[in-house]
């Protein structure tokens, strides 16, 4: 599915509805909304106990009901492990260990990909996982966080 511009999300709007949310849900879906103006396919995913649950999905030949059906722990992704252990963004060539689950994203799975932690207190709760970095129309706001 195209996202119709009216539902992507530009920053100061995004900070602005993220300041009233409520409920955890809301928070992702700001995100996805907001991710999706840079990036062509979106999913989120809840990061507990070690344990990577899809969460959300937006874009080009995303099937949400696929990404929701991924669970994994982090030790079976070193991308995701590095990405939620450091809480630095990752952007770039698909790791080849990564690739099974970047099926999610599509298939077949990207070339490149953008991994970008959620962090609450020092702790990571979610990821968001995106293709296309190559073409955001940049400047992406996590570009300086690789």
């Amino acid at each position: 599915m195209t996202l119709a511009e009216s539902e992507l999300l530009d920053e100061p709007t995004f900070v602005e509805r993220l300041k009233e949310v409520r409920h955890r849900d809301e928070v992702g879906e700001l995100l996805v909304r907001f991710a999706s103006r840079y990036l062509s396919r979106v999913c989120l995913f809840a990061v507990h106990r070690r344990r990577v649950v899809g969460w959300m999905a937006r874009g080009q030949a995303v099937v949400v009901d696929d990404v929701q059906s991924v669970e994994i722990s982090l030790d079976e992704s070193p991308l995701l492990q590095d990405v939620a252990e450091t809480g630095r963004a990752y952007i770039g060539p698909v790791p080849a260990a990564s690739e099974s689950l970047l099926r999610a994203l599509s298939d077949p799975p990207p070339l490149e990909v953008a991994v970008v932690p959620v962090r609450v207190k020092e702790r990571t709760v979610a990821l968001l996982m995106g293709t296309t970095p190559a073409s955001c129309r940049w400047p992406c706001p996590w570009a300086s966080s690789s």
